[in-house]
């Protein structure tokens, strides 16, 4: 992974912003899949080791890296990291062959429960790959998958110690805010609503009313002690969509995807918050 990073930044051909490298370089998925990971762990009284978080950002990098080259590939419907993975193939290519024993060593390192989990939560994920990739099958919803395995891999923690109704409502609404988040990005790069299922057409196209009606749905879990530390990170993220969309024409394509993401990073405004549960 170090490999691909070091030689994409070297080898780029124009001095980039670090939020748009951090985006081209498949960083932002990881980010997002870790810190939510530990917060909602962190809520719900579930300590994780260093290697838990580690492995799962490892994990995700290499997932987005390898799907971009696919899409990339495929040579339609282009986007600059779709563009960028291209330029650097060999050397993201590289970089998740070296991820691979580092995976291995952080898998060892883990709780047997949480791995085993997340290693079976994989094997729909490698099909749902298989789906888009290999087979090609059109109108795969990939907006909700993204939504749906997000959901599943940063509560996973929290499901094996506490499956109540708040978790999975929590866990529900997580998922709502990650499907909105592709929904904003189909919106903003003007996706043929053809491609779409009908869901996610009707959110991109009133992607402001969805992100205030999500954030009111959020909002109703303040009546449960541990979800209403994930209901506020999860408002200021819907808010943080509906500004964006406000703002978007003013903006870079590359920086617009990448502010996307850091939307949908507000755990960590909130994360002061988290001690209050240790009292």
């Amino acid at each position: 992974m170090a490999t691909a990073l070091i030689s994409a930044q070297q080898t780029s051909g124009k001095t980039r912003s670090p939020l748009a490298l951090w985006h081209l370089l498949s960083l932002d998925a990881p980010t997002i899949a870790a810190v939510w990971t530990v917060y909602v762990s962190r809520s719900f009284g579930v300590m994780l080791p260093w290697s838990a978080p580690a492995a799962l950002a490892v994990a995700v990098w290499m997932l987005y890296a390898a799907d971009r080259l696919a899409d990339a590939a495929r040579g339609k419907d282009l986007r600059e990291r779709h563009r960028f993975h291209a330029r650097h193939r060999h050397a993201f290519v590289g970089g998740i062959l070296g991820a691979v024993p580092i995976l291995l060593f952080l898998l060892t390192q883990m709780p047997h429960t949480l791995r085993l989990a997340w290693m079976l939560q994989a094997l729909p994920l490698a099909i749902y790959v298989v789906a888009v990739h290999a087979l090609r099958l059109p109108r795969v919803p990939k907006e909700h998958m993204v939504g749906i395995f997000f959901a599943f891999t940063c509560f996973m923690p929290a499901l094996l110690v506490q499956r109540s109704l708040p978790t999975l409502i929590a866990m529900a609404v997580f998922g709502a805010l990650c499907w909105l988040n592709c929904a904003a990005l189909a919106r903003w790069e003007r996706t043929s609503s053809a491609t779409l299922d009908a869901g996610t057409a009707w959110a991109a196209g009133h992607l402001r009313f969805a992100c205030f009606g999500l954030a009111s749905v959020a909002t109703a879990m303040v009546h449960t002690s541990h979800a209403r530390i994930i209901a506020l990170p999860i408002v200021l993220s819907c808010f943080a969509l509906a500004t964006l969309d406000e703002k978007q024409r003013s903006m870079k394509a590359v920086h617009l995807r990448a502010l996307a993401d850091v939307a949908l990073l507000t755990p960590l405004l909130t994360w002061h918050l988290l001690h209050f549960l240790d009292r």
